[in-house]
C-alpha cells in the first residue's frame, strides 16, 4: 500500500538526519514485512553505530548473500571481534569481486595480526589500485619511508594527493609535514601551509594545530598571532591536546563544545582505521627547528 512504500522510505530521511535509532526501527518492521533490502539496510546501520555483533545477526542474512559490501561489514565486524579466523573467508569473498574496504582489512589484517608483508603490500596495493583513501595514504607513507622496492618521494606525493582528494584527510598533515621537516629532503614552509590550510579547512585538528603553529611563526605564512588564536581555538575544540596546551600558556580561553546537544556521526570506518592503523607517518605534529 502507499502507507507500507512511505514507511519503507522513511528509514532513508532518518539515516540522512542522523536519527539511527528510528531508522532501525523501520528497517526493521520492513524486515518483518518481508523486505529484500531491509537486512542489508540494518547491517550498514549497525556498521555505522560500530556495533558488530548486529552486523554478523543481519549480514550473515540470506538476503546479503551476494553482496559483496555486507561481506566486507560482517569480515569488519569479525575483525573487529578479534575472530580472525572467520573474518579471512568474508573479507576475501568481497576482495575477490574488487571491494576496496575488505582489501584495505585484510591488508591490515595481514600487518597487524599476521605479520605478512607479502600480502600486506598485495591486498594494500589493491586496495589503493581500487581508490581506498586510507590505502592510498599509507601507499605514499611507503614509498616516502622505503617499505616499497625503493624510496620515493614523488610516488609518496602522488599517492597523499589522492588519498587527499578522496577524503583522507590524514593525507593533508602527512603533505604538510614532509614539505615541513628538513629530513624528507624537499623543505618548503610554503607548501607545507598550504597543505596544512586545506586539511585545516577540512576540520582536521592537527592540521589546524600545525597551521596556527605557522602563522604564529611566521613560516611560509605572514606571521598572524590573532589568527593563529582562532585556529588554536578550532584545534582544542576539535580534541588537538596541543592546541588546549598552548592556549593555556598563553592564558587565552576557548569555548568547549556541548557534548550533549551533538550528534554522535563518528562511524565504524573511521573508528577502526584508528585501531588497525598501518602505517604512515600518521599522527606527527611538528616541533620547530630554528632556521
Amino acid at each position: 500500500s502507499d502507507l507500507e512504500i512511505r514507511r519503507l522510505l522513511l528509514p532513508y530521511w532518518y539515516v540522512e538526519n542522523y536519527h539511527q535509532a528510528n531508522a532501525v526501527y523501520w528497517y526493521k518492521k520492513a524486515a518483518e514485512k518481508g523486505h529484500d533490502g531491509a537486512p542489508r539496510a540494518l547491517a550498514w546501520c549497525y556498521f555505522e553505530a560500530n556495533e558488530p555483533d548486529s552486523v554478523i545477526l543481519w549480514g550473515t542474512k540470506e538476503e546479503c548473500k551476494d553482496s559483496a559490501d555486507v561481506q566486507s561489514l560482517v569480515g569488519w565486524a569479525y575483525y573487529a571481534k578479534s575472530d580472525y579466523e572467520s573474518a579471512v573467508p568474508w573479507l576475501e569473498k568481497a576482495s575477490e569481486q574488487e571491494n576496496a574496504y575488505a582489501c584495505w582489512l585484510l591488508a591490515c589484517m595481514n600487518h597487524n595480526v599476521f605479520n605478512d608483508s607479502i600480502r600486506y603490500l598485495k591486498y594494500l596495493q589493491e586496495a589503493a589500485d581500487l581508490g581506498n583513501p586510507d590505502a592510498l595514504n599509507d601507499m605514499g607513507a611507503n614509498y616516502l619511508e622505503g617499505k616499497m622496492k625503493q624510496r620515493d618521494f614523488d610516488t609518496a606525493v602522488s599517492y597523499f594527493q589522492q588519498a587527499a582528494d578522496n577524503g583522507e584527510l590524514t593525507a593533508w598533515l602527512n603533505l604538510g609535514t614532509i614539505y615541513y621537516w628538513k629530513k624528507y629532503g624537499h623543505r618548503d614552509h610554503a607548501l607545507a601551509a598550504f597543505y596544512w590550510k586545506k586539511g585545516a579547512d577540512a576540520g582536521e585538528p592537527r592540521c589546524q594545530y600545525n597551521y596556527g603553529c605557522l602563522l604564529k611563526k611566521g613560516r611560509g605564512v605572514k606571521k598572524d598571532k590573532q589568527e593563529a588564536v582562532r585556529w588554536f581555538k578550532l584545534a582544542a575544540q576539535n580534541g588537538s591536546e596541543d592546541a588546549k596546551k598552548d592556549l593555556k600558556e598563553m592564558g587565552i580561553e576557548y569555548e568547549r563544545p556541548d557534548v550533549h546537544n551533538c550528534y554522535q556521526t563518528t562511524i565504524a570506518p573511521q573508528v577502526f582505521s584508528k585501531q588497525v592503523r598501518v602505517t604512515g607517518v600518521d599522527g606527527i605534529g611538528i616541533t620547530f627547528e630554528e632556521e
